[in-house]
């Protein structure tokens, strides 16, 4: 039996629908619903917090909003099916900048590889601020990447400096090569009693089916090679920061459907309607 769209895009739905039936109930639950936004799809792992910032790409012109392109001088290529082009020797970083910060958020970007230097990665960062040797203190981050062979890892940056980072940590869940191929990332983290929860899903198929690859959290004892800027070796970041950043290296790729969502993991409700087509809203 194929179930209608509604439910398909909703793993709780389905619980929902075996449990209940023939008459309107309401039920709670985190959503992973699909809906359109100015015809931007984005499916969603965690649902937005009741007034929380939400921020999508502009497909017609990339840099107006709140991102910003790092370096300026780097060249956008609009192609004629949607996607935009990018291409650098060196690195690119694309900030998403908020005026109240973000904290507990969902990151999500589609993207396909078209050629590259050497091994590098799509690497979504969260809890970031500018990244600069003027400034090593405001360069703090939590990063979840895909390196280009499809290896899953997370890395801490405790300030933006050689030794400001520390060692990645792997997932022994892979992907294939991501070049010539599109393929959907999303970055979560958000608070735990415990310290921070970080997450990697990934689109392989591009169908809006997400899987979860790599998970991790940060509750101390996760240290660069050195403290920095008043901050313990193993901080932790848990506090609010400026920016979350879309960061690729030595690549040519092409980009489309980002997002960055403010989330909660209260449940959220659903209202379930049964009858001969059942649909959860």
């Amino acid at each position: 039996m194929v179930l209608p769209k509604a439910i398909a895009a909703n793993k709780f739905a389905i619980a929902a629908a075996v449990a209940c039936a023939g008459f309107m109930i309401t039920c709670t639950g985190a959503t992973a619903a699909s809906r359109d936004a100015g015809g931007f799809e984005a499916s969603e792992i965690y649902p937005t917090r009741p007034g929380g910032r939400e921020w999508f790409l502009n497909a017609t012109e990339p840099r107006n909003g709140l991102l910003m392109i790092s370096p300026a001088a780097a060249t956008l290529y609009g192609n004629p099916d949607g996607p935009w082009q990018i291409s650098r020797e060196t690195g690119l970083r694309m900030y998403v900048i908020s005026p109240d910060g973000w904290r507990d958020v969902e990151m999500t970007g589609y993207v396909k590889l078209r050629s590259f230097s050497f091994d590098e990665e799509f690497a979504w960062a969260v809890r970031t601020g500018q990244h600069t040797g003027s400034n090593p203190c405001e360069g703090t981050a939590y990063y979840g990447a895909l390196s280009f062979a499809g290896e899953a890892t997370f890395q801490k940056e405790v300030a933006h400096f050689d030794g400001g980072f520390t060692d990645k940590r792997h997932s022994n869940i892979t992907v294939g090569p991501l070049k010539d191929r599109w393929v959907g990332i999303k970055m979560v983290a958000y608070n735990v009693e415990q310290g921070v929860k970080l997450e990697l899903w990934v689109d392989d198929r591009v169908d809006y089916s997400w899987t979860k690859i790599a998970e991790t959290t940060d509750d101390g004892g996760w240290s660069s090679r050195e403290g920095f800027c008043g901050r313990d070796s193993d901080h932790v970041i848990s506090e609010t920061r400026p920016r979350v950043m879309f960061r690729v290296d030595n690549a040519t790729f092409e980009f489309r459907d980002l997002s960055v969502r403010e989330i909660t993991l209260e449940p959220q409700e659903i209202k379930c309607y049964f009858g001969a087509i059942p649909i959860c809203l």
